[in-house]
């Protein structure tokens, strides 16, 4: 069986009001724009990806996030 695929509100803001409308509270999301590793066969890629995740962390760009951790109290 399959189903199509949404990624809609993903990321980190959208899901911390998400948890929130839905009761949580205390709800804390980790974000990191990590996925150098993905680019580590071809040096250039790699090069130009580290650049860029370390632009996106400098500036906090949460919405950049490729990947989150999110902790949240009931």
């Amino acid at each position: 069986m399959e189903f199509d695929v949404v990624y809609d509100q993903t990321d980190p803001v959208a899901i911390e009001r998400i948890f929130r409308d839905a009761g949580f509270r205390r709800v804390t999301v980790e974000w990191t724009p990590a996925q150098v590793d993905y680019f580590r066969p071809v040096l250039p890629l790699f090069l130009l990806v580290a650049l860029y995740q370390r632009v996106v962390r400098a500036l906090g760009l949460r919405r950049l996030a490729a990947y989150l951790v999110v902790t949240a109290e009931r």
